[in-house]
This record gives structure tokens, C-alpha cells and sequence, in this order.
């Protein structure tokens, strides 16, 4: 195993899946109804990385005319995109797929009115079959075989090493029947993998590998904030959603908030055909420092289901280079009830040990304005670095984690059998696993003595969000949730980088331990129940403060004023629904962007 950096600690949880689609069924003899009595593809195609021509044979009973939802990707030739009715070809001209991910493009056609959709093209990322073959055997496996949690097991599998590097991870974890934790299910089937692999060429490897040391903050450059693509209002229009904004960023100084409805972009009005593309090229990813955009933000009429512009909708954003803080928003509320109560709130989207001054700041904050009770609002945030999730415990623990040489335990962990053993460590005693305690030197410095702790999550609430829970009524101090069930993530990855191998660097982190509380507890697989069931995942989310519904919840059962109308009066309001529209790919779902790691003491050996 060649030039492998640290063993790394991560937290990861993935906030989009695949991306949908309305596919019509057939293959290349069917009927596939709406005016089209034949087509040569079936409903799912894959097509090889370089760039080619692929044709589509369809005989149609009228006028019709083709349309490709990401030209970028394939575009249709000239000619052939439209035509009477009879047998015609339509001729997809793919562009090279030079990146490191498949990509997708939808072939769609409209007869008499009526859009169907032909096929969806997968594209294969650059065909490296042979080395990928070297990869999976020689790299991947060996990782696999001593640090897997699962590692036995994973020795008795028939392993196919001629897969794409990504597809023999995945597809080889998730046929195993025993490692069910490694994994978000939802109705009995497993959705997602945790353990994950990532490739970067050698111009992008230094970068890319800099995100586990975190040295220091590194500024991005952009516009400044995470808009999600949806259709509103079941109307069959699309939008893009603001859910959060980043301080101090283009979209915060132009004045732009969460809740805000985008409409156009670039005076292109967002609709089924085009949102992919338009995901991808002004969202997924970062723009230049001076590139400009124009988004369109539109008032939606809920009872029509119409957008309007007023003279102010068009925002012109210039990308410049701005910090992403996970630190999103916070306040101190103090009750009109009672002026005793007092009440800190920080939205927190990651835990990101860069930035751990800028939690520390806002606790400072809280301390001077004397609160006594927090609201932690975890909703979006996946996880993260140990580290930070240790010392925002440590700081909600307060006198509660223990005394300078007496300090309760934070954090045990178990890893597989073999190593354990190696380690000298009894598998059956959770007593005797290697532990970190709460820090009560942060304690001392920004702790509070707090008389209720709340969370505020979703099934986005996941990892390094969950073992704060869990370790914090490891030491019986309890934790209040208000929202929805969490992930369910109790383990974790040590984030390990070999190569080059022909010119590409590989980041592979496979689930290798999981977590336990003070009181060895670690049954939160399915994710933990709110206290306080607030779901309104789909609703248009309202801006940060007293009128965002489950702020409203917490703040509602804080006060155990359930007679008050104020928070049905502010989810009525913000009853505005929508269904999200998922991208396979999301710079914020990608496990080596989205999440932080904690650096171990030992250097991999080569």
C-alpha cells in the first residue's frame, strides 16, 4: 500500500439520493403509448465515457419534437430534433465525460402536447477499467480485510474486481447481510452505504486531501448559499428553494434569505427539461470569482400556483470568496412569560473543527447574556469531526461531564474482532474500549448550567449530531428533540488516502468502528424518536427566528404553554408545500465536502 496519509475519523450522511425521473416502461420492441408506437431504447441506457453519437429510433403517430434535459451532456444534432409522423432517428451527440462521476441525461419527446419520457442515458465517468481492476484488488481489499467492522465477513465473499472502483465499494458492502450498519434503511431496504471511495486526478488530489487536515479555514468562492430544487405546490412547476445562506457571503450582503422562492435564472424560467442542467451548472459547481449570475426571486401564489416578479426580483450576484461557516444563524430569545427564562439558539450545519472559534464566540455570547436554556438546531447537519462534537457537548455538559482528572466519558469505541484483540481489548466489555471523556477544561471556559437542552432534527440529523445525544444522556443529562427521527448512524469511518495510481489519488473511508455512551448504549440504529413530533419537511421553509415552525415547537414546549395559538398560527402560515426534486450529485452531499474528520494519533504505515 503505497504513500498513505492519516488514518482519519469521519461522520457522513448523504442529504440527496439518485435523481428521479418519470420513466415510461418498455424496451426496445414496446409500446410506450402518447403517440409514440415504437422506440429502440429501453428505459435505462449506459453509454461509455468518450465522446459519440448515439441514436434513438422512434416511429410516432404525429408531429413531434425531441428534447435533451442536459445538453451540456448530449445534445440532440441538428436535423434530427423534430419531425412528421413516421420512423425517424434522433441523433444524441455526447460530449467526453471527463469527471470523476457518472452523469445522466434524460431523452424526452412531446407528441400532440403530451411529453414522455424516451430513455435516461447513464454516461460512465472516464473508463479506467484496468486500473480500476488493480484498484479494487491490490487497495481497496486489503483496507477492507484489516479495518471493515465487518472484516470477517467480508473475507468470505467472491469478490468481482472488474467494477468501476466506486460501483465494486458499493455494490460488494451492500450485498452483505451482516454489516446492516453500515447504512440508512428506511421501510426495510437499505438506501445508502455509509462507507465510501473517492478519486481525484493528480491536478485536483493536493486540494481535495487538504479537507482532512484541517489546518485552518480555506474560503470558497461563490454565490452563498444552498438552494434546493423542488416543485411547489404539487403544480408539476420548479423552483429552487433557499434553505440556508451564508453569512457575510454575495447572498447575505444582497439581502437574499431562507425561504426565498427562485424562479429564473439567468432569465431562464426553471421547468422539468431544464433543472438538471441548471443544478449543475450554477449550483453544483463553484463559480469563478467574478463570474455573475442573475436569479430571479418570485412571490408564489399558493392559491393559483403562479409566480409573480415584482421590480426588485432580479439579483445579480458577483462570486467572490467567502467563508462557508457551519455556524448559519443564532440568537438569544428572552421569555415574555417569564423574564428568568433565557433561551441561546444556534443553527449548526456541520462540525467543521476549523470553525470551531466561531462556536466559541456565539457560546460567549450566550454566557454573557446568562442563558439558561439552549436550542441546538441539528436539522441539516450530517456530522462531522469528533473534536467539535466533543467540545459542543462538553460546553452543553457544563459541570455535568465531570472534574479535571474525574472526567465521565464522552465516547467508547469498538472496532472489529481482530483488532481488538490485537489491541489487548475485551470485545464483550465495553469498559475496556478505547474512550475519550468530555473535555472540562471547555466546560469551564464557555459551559453553561442550563435547565433544558433541545435539538431540533430531521433524517438529515445524523453521526457526530447523534452522538451528541447520545453521549450527553450518557451522563444522564437529558436531551429534549423536536422534529422528526434521526439517520440512525452509531458508527463511523478512519478516512485512509493511497496512491497515485496512473496519476489518480484515492480517499477510501469504510465504516471501521462503532460508538457507545458512558453506559454503553448504542441502540440508536433505527435513529431516535423526537420527544416533540414536528414534521414539516415539506413545507416552504419560513426565514430563522420566531416564525420558523419547529423553532416554534421547541420554543412552544419549552414554555409547556399548549394552549397558545401562536405556533398553529405560524404553521398555518407556513403551510406551503412542495416535493423535492433530488440530483444524484449535490456539492453538499459529497462526503469529502460535506464532512470534517478528527486526525488520529498514528500515521497509516506504508
Amino acid at each position: 500500500m503505497k504513500n498513505l496519509f492519516k488514518i482519519l475519523m469521519c461522520s457522513a450522511v448523504f442529504f440527496l439520493a439518485a435523481a428521479c425521473s418519470k420513466d415510461i416502461t418498455g424496451d426496445d420492441s414496446s409500446t410506450t403509448g402518447g403517440g409514440i408506437t415504437y422506440k429502440s431504447c429501453s428505459d435505462t441506457e449506459e453509454v461509455s465515457a468518450e465522446a459519440q453519437n448515439v441514436t434513438v429510433t422512434i416511429t410516432s403517430e404525429g408531429a413531434w419534437s425531441a428534447k435533451s434535459s442536459a445538453t451540456r451532456i448530449a445534445s440532440i444534432k441538428e436535423g434530427t430534433e423534430s419531425g412528421e409522423a413516421g420512423t425517424h432517428d434522433i441523433i444524441l451527440e455526447f460530449a467526453a465525460n471527463t469527471t470523476d462521476f457518472n452523469r445522466n441525461v434524460t431523452l424526452s419527446v412531446t407528441v400532440g402536447g403530451k411529453t414522455i419520457t424516451l430513455c435516461r442515458f447513464t454516461q460512465l465517468s472516464e473508463s479506467l477499467k484496468g486500473t480500476d481492476a488493480n484498484v479494487n484488488k491490490n487497495y481497496t481489499t486489503p483496507i477492507l480485510d484489516e479495518f471493515y467492522l465487518w472484516n470477517e465477513d467480508f473475507r468470505e465473499l467472491t469478490l468481482d474486481y472488474n467494477q468501476a472502483y466506486d460501483d465494486f465499494v458499493n455494490n460488494t458492502l451492500s450485498s452483505m447481510t451482516t454489516n446492516i450498519l453500515d447504512g440508512h434503511w428506511e421501510n426495510g431496504k437499505r438506501q445508502y452505504i455509509y462507507s465510501y471511495i473517492q478519486r481525484y486526478s493528480a491536478s485536483s488530489a493536493s486540494a481535495a486531501l487538504a479537507e482532512f487536515t484541517r489546518a485552518g479555514k480555506t474560503p470558497v468562492s461563490g454565490y452563498g448559499f444552498y438552494a434546493e430544487p423542488a416543485i411547489l405546490d404539487y403544480s408539476g412547476s420548479y423552483y429552487f428553494l433557499i434553505n440556508w445562506v451564508y453569512p457575510d457571503s454575495p447572498a447575505a450582503v444582497a439581502g437574499l434569505k431562507r425561504g426565498d422562492i427562485i424562479g429564473k435564472v439567468n432569465g431562464t424560467v426553471i421547468n422539468e427539461s431544464n433543472v438538471e442542467n441548471i443544478f449543475y451548472d450554477y449550483f453544483y459547481y463553484y463559480p469563478t470569482v467574478g463570474t455573475k449570475t442573475t436569479f430571479s426571486i418570485c412571490d408564489y401564489d399558493f392559491n393559483t400556483s403562479k409566480p409573480s416578479y415584482g421590480a426588485d426580483a432580479d439579483v445579480e450576484l458577483t462570486a467572490t470568496s467567502y467563508y462557508e461557516t457551519p455556524v448559519i444563524y443564532s440568537t438569544v430569545f428572552s421569555s415574555k412569560e417569564d423574564p428568568n427564562i433565557k433561551i441561546g439558539y444556534m443553527v449548526y450545519n456541520s462540525f467543521e473543527s476549523e470553525y470551531d472559534d466561531d462556536v466559541a464566540k456565539v457560546f460567549e455570547t450566550f454566557r454573557e447574556e446568562g442563558i439558561n436554556n439552549i436550542i441546538l438546531d441539528l436539522r441539516y447537519n450530517g456530522g462531522g469531526a469528533v473534536s467539535s462534537a466533543r467540545m459542543i457537548a462538553s460546553a452543553l455538559a457544563g459541570a455535568n461531564g465531570g472534574t479535571s482528572g474525574n472526567e465521565k466519558v464522552f465516547e467508547y469505541y469498538r472496532r472489529n474482532d481482530e483488532r481488538m484483540e490485537k489491541m489487548g481489548l475485551d470485545k464483550d466489555n465495553y469498559e475496556t474500549y478505547e474512550s475519550e471523556p468530555f473535555d472540562v477544561s471547555v466546560a469551564t471556559k464557555y459551559g453553561f448550567d442550563l435547565d433544558n437542552i433541545y435539538v431540533i432534527a430531521t433524517v438529515n440529523t445524523a453521526s457526530a449530531s447523534e452522538l451528541i445525544i447520545n453521549s450527553l444522556r450518557g451522563i444522564d443529562v437529558p436531551v429534549k428533540i423536536v422534529g422528526t427521527t434521526t439517520n440512525g448512524k452509531n458508527v463511523g469511518m478512519e478516512v485512509m488516502s493511497f496512491g497515485p495510481v496512473d496519476g489518480y489519488t484515492y480517499v477510501f473511508a469504510p465504516i471501521s468502528f462503532q460508538s457507545y455512551n458512558a453506559k454503553g448504549e448504542s441502540n440508536y440504529s433505527n435513529g431516535f424518536e423526537p420527544d416533540v413530533l414536528a414534521d414539516y419537511s415539506m413545507y416552504v421553509p419560513n426565514d430563522w427566528g420566531l416564525n420558523e415552525p419547529m423553532l416554534a415547537e421547541a420554543l412552544n414546549d419549552l414554555h409547556k404553554s399548549k394552549t397558545t395559538s401562536k405556533v398553529k398560527q405560524t404553521i398555518q402560515a407556513n403551510k406551503r408545500c412542495f416535493t423535492p426534486v433530488k440530483m444524484k450529485h449535490s456539492r453538499f452531499d459529497n462526503p469529502l465536502r460535506n464532512n470534517m474528520f478528527m486526525v488520529l494519533d498514528e500515521p497509516v504505515k506504508e
